[in-house]
Formats: C-alpha cells, structure tokens, sequence
C-alpha cells in the first residue's frame, strides 16, 4: 500500500503505477486504487486528506463538472476539517488551504456570493494556522470575482481584511502589496487615496508605474457617482467591453478613468494579452482630460509593447509624443530616457543608449525604485566596450534585446527585485554582446539562488533557453525551455504559463528537432495553453522537413 504521510526517501510502487497511468489517461483504474487505498487508512488522517486530495486533482484532469469537483472538495477535504479539530498537522493544514483556493476558483465561475463567503473563510483558516503565504492569493482572487460583478465594497472589505491580517502578522512588505489593490478599488468606489500612499517614501518593492500614479492623483478626487454602461460598445470615451464579457464600471472623472484604463492595461499585460492592454492603453490616451503624466505613463506602456514586437517604428512615434507630454517631474522622464535607451539598445545604437541611461540614472537615483538598479546594471554592462559589440543587422538583436522590457516589467513586480532583476538584465545584454558563457553563467546565479518570488527561476530558464538557441545549443535550448514551462506550471502564474508557452511556441521553427520530446513532457493536462500548444507541435512534427531531419540524426 502507498506510503501516503511519509517520506521513506525511494519512490512508492503505487505513486508511480498512479502516475503511469494519469499520464495515459486510465483515469477510472487510478481512481479504483485510490478509492481501494481509503479503505486501509484512518478516516481524516494525513493518508487519506492526501488520498481525497489526489482524487480531486484526477476528477479535474478527467474534466468533469465543476459541482462534482467542488461537491468533493467539500463534502471529503473542507467539511471534514473542521470535524477534526483536534487534527493540526502542517501537512493537513496545507492540502486543506489548497483544496480552499481551488474551490474559491471554480465557483468564481458560477457563484460569486459563495466565492466571497468561501474566500473570507479561507482568509480566516490562513491567519488561524500563521500561513500568510496563502493571505494574498486568497485575497486578490476574491476581490477580483467580486469587483468584476461591480460589487466594489465588498471587495474592499475583503481587501481590507487580508491588509489587517497582514500587519498584525508583522508583515508590512506583503501589506504594501495589498495596498496597491486598495487604491485600484478606491479609484472604482470613488474614495480618496489614503494620504500614506500619496508621499514620496513609498516603499522600493513598489513599481515605478504605480508610484506615479500614486503621486498624480493625489488631491484630485471628489465624491462622483458610477456611470455603468450596459453595451458593448468600444468608443474612445468612456466604454468597452473588455475579454471577460464584464462590463466595466468607469468614473465621471475623466483623471480617474484614465487611470483606471492604465491598471486595466497593467493586468492584461501581465497576462500577455498584449493586443487587449494595448487597447486599454490607447482608451485611455483617448479621453478626453487625460492629464499629460497620466499621458506620459500610458505612452510608455505602448512604448514597450511596440518594442516586444519589435515594431521600431511604433515605438519611436510613441517616443516622440512621450516626449512632447513630459513635465519637470523627475521620475516620469527617468521613465522617458529609460525606454528611450531600451529602443536604441534594439536598434543597435548602443553608446546613444548609454547616453540615455545615465540621464535616466542621474534622475532616479533619489527616488529609491528598482528602476534605479536597472539603469545601473544596464549602465555597468554597456561600458565594457569589449564585451558588447555593435551588430551590423537589427534583426540579431531583435531576440534577445526584446526580452530586456518583458523581463524588466515582470520582475518590477516582486518585493525585492533589485539582486534578479540585475542576473536577469546582465545575462540578457550579454546575449546581445555575443558573450554566451558569461550570459549563461550570469543568469544560473539566478537559477541557483533561492528566490522570493515563485516565478523567477522560470523566467531565468526562459532567458536560459534564449542563450542556448542564440549561441547554436538546440538540445539545451529545448531542455531549458521545457523546465521554464513546468516551473511556470508547477507555481501556477498565470501570466507566466502564457508568456513561457508563447516562447516556446515561438521558437519551435528554429529547434524542431526538440518537438516529439515537447510533447511527450507536455500531454497530460488539458489547459487552453496547452490544447494550443500541442497543436501546434503537431503541425510542426507533420512537415516533411522534420522527418527528414529526424531520419538524419537516426
């Protein structure tokens, strides 16, 4: 029988046959023996929390009904738990706290009232057993269901209560964070800004594009009412209908719609649904009121999507208007100058980026952001003359320079970004020098130290495979993209599962060598992303160049 609450330091016959015959799709018999397998353990011990658990995640993998699964969350995870309250063991608490996100997940499909019940609950059960990992994830999902159906106050109440679990918890970084989502529904509920998010010394975990906002808002609120329009229409004033079918609520006030555009944008970013931020962007350049530092910060956002296409010439007319609605405010053209050097980076015009990088450093040195460090380490690497060369053609900086703005904005976002954020950038423009060993060992530092934030080894790998493929290493290349994926899989970050099967989607023309390998590690799970990416796959393993080059190496 499986040694289900132990470590016995050898893999477990019964795991594996389980797993064996997950990966082959014999559902029905690995739920036979896991059903079989209860029948030996004690009712609500470690075994058979574990067990129940594991039945859940098949039932999910065979894709039945949401209520099925949700049916046997609570009835054998959840109710249960709470009959054993003399039962505390970590393990325990653990399975019980993930089986609570999963079922605040699907019934943020069917019934938001019970999501923002269930999601207090599991806010309540966190701060019982000291787990305040699980404090934000549970907070920023139920507020996200509950503010999509417009209902902003109770969002704010269970944005409000994951803050004060938080600071009790002597926790104020993590409260910092949930910050940032108190001022996004402040905007939608019409309140003033707290006047501690209004002052210069925020914290340094905070990106550069939220304290901007922060600090041109400041003062400019008043009382105003909804204004929710049900069409869906798209014009340039103040509707749209974003990818979700939710119809946004937007503000009387043209400032505050405008912001509320750049957060919306944000988000979608970070989902990498590139052409709906761009929308969001550009409705917000649209209205009319927009002031011109509002004006300044949406410009640069499709400053850098233009330069992920990269579209050189949508980003310098970006630029330009950027340009033209700069004030003297220090951090908005330290802002300016940053973007500026990342597009002459990608055009090959490196000592003008070097030019623009110490602008940007010179004005943000004082403001105490990751920006800062950015522009140093890009500052530090671009001086060594004999590392980076100038490249004759764009089109062989386009891949690796491209990822410097992706890279740049996805670590922005964690607590301490400084250390990842200079590997990330170092490797990156060591890659575009043409010195691969030193941008191989550069990013592993990254891989091999332990890092706070849960995506960032998957974003090195990503960055890894990037080397591999630009130095000629197809093999590694694909090793490489392949642990970006499951790490991106394994921690759950949405935009990252996107963003790292959106590479390695990308680059299957230049290793389609590694392509049958791709799909034998990635079946299993039946996720958009991956219905999409194997399909993919197989279009490329059909051609007959394939084949060919498969016959060559047999």
């Amino acid at each position: 029988m499986a040694s289900y609450g132990k470590d016995v330091g050898r893999p477990d016959p019964v795991q594996l046959a389980i797993s064996q015959l997950r990966s082959v799709g014999a559902f029905d018999v690995a739920l036979w023996i896991l059903n079989g397998a209860l029948q030996h353990y004690t009712e609500l011990s470690l075994p058979w929390f574990q067990i129940n658990f594991q039945i859940g995640i098949i039932y999910k993998e065979m894709a039945v009904d949401n209520l099925v699964l949700l049916d046997h969350y609570q009835k054998n995870i959840i109710s249960c738990f709470k009959i054993s309250s003399v039962e505390t063991k970590p393990m325990i608490v653990e399975l019980v706290l993930e089986t609570l996100r999963q079922c605040i997940a699907i019934l943020s499909n069917d019934k938001p009232s019970e999501c923002y019940q269930l999601s207090k609950q599991a806010l309540a059960l966190a701060n019982t057993y000291r787990r305040y990992d699980y404090i934000i994830p549970f907070a920023f999902l139920g507020a996200q269901v509950l503010a999509s159906l417009h209902d902003v106050p109770s969002a704010l109440w269970l944005i409000n209560m994951a803050h004060d679990i938080l600071i009790t918890a002597g926790l104020p970084r993590h409260a910092d964070i949930i910050q940032l989502v108190q001022v996004h529904l402040s905007l939608l509920n019409g309140d003033r800004i707290p006047d501690l998010l209004t002052k210069c010394d925020l914290p340094s975990g905070v990106p550069l594009q939220y304290r901007a906002v922060l600090l041109l808002t400041s003062g400019v609120f008043s009382p105003s009412s909804f204004s929710c329009l049900e069409n869906d229409t798209c014009s340039s004033s103040v509707c749209f209908l974003d990818g979700s079918a939710v119809c946004l609520r937007w503000m009387d006030n043209p400032s505050i719609t405008a912001c509320y555009a750049f957060f919306r944008g944000l988000e979608k970013r970070k989902l990498s649904l590139t052409n709906d931020a761009s929308t969001f962007f550009s409705l917000g350049l649209d209205l009319e009121g927009c002031t011109p530092a509002i004006r300044v910060l949406l410009l640069g956002q499709l400053v850098q999507l233009s330069l992920l296409q990269p579209n050189l010439v949508a980003a310098s007319q970006f630029l330009v208007k950027m340009k033209h609605s700069l004030d003297d405010r220090p951090f908005l053209v330290a802002f300016y100058y940053q973007l500026f050097s990342q597009y002459c980076i990608i055009s090959g015009e490196l000592p003008v980026a070097m030019e623009k990088l110490t602008l940007s450093e010179s004005l943000s040195k004082n403001l105490h952001t990751p920006m800062n460090s950015f522009a140093n380490a890009l500052l530090q690497l671009l001086s060594s003359s004999e590392t980076y060369r100038k490249h004759d053609s764009v089109d062989a900086l386009c891949p690796a320079a491209s990822l410097i703005g992706s890279t740049l904005f996805s670590l922005s976002t964690i607590w301490e970004p400084v250390k990842a954020a200079v590997h990330c950038v170092a490797s990156v423009l060591f890659c575009i020098g043409g010195d691969f060993a030193n941008a191989e060992s550069t990013i592993k530092r990254c891989i091999d130290e332990n890092q706070i934030f849960e995506g960032c080894q998957a974003i090195s790998y990503m960055i890894l495979g990037d080397i591999y493929l630009n130095s000629g290493n197809c093999a590694s290349a694909g090793k490489a993209f392949l642990e970006s994926y499951r790490l991106a899989m394994t921690h759950n970050v949405p935009q990252l599962v996107y963003g790292v099967t959106s590479k390695i989607e990308s680059e299957f023309s230049r290793i389609p060598i590694q392509a049958q390998e791709i799909v034998m590690k990635i079946t299993g799970s039946k996720s958009s992303a991956q219905a999409y990416l194997e399909s993919k796959i197989r279009e490329v393993t059909a051609t007959q160049e394939h084949q060919s080059l498969l016959q060559r190496i047999r």
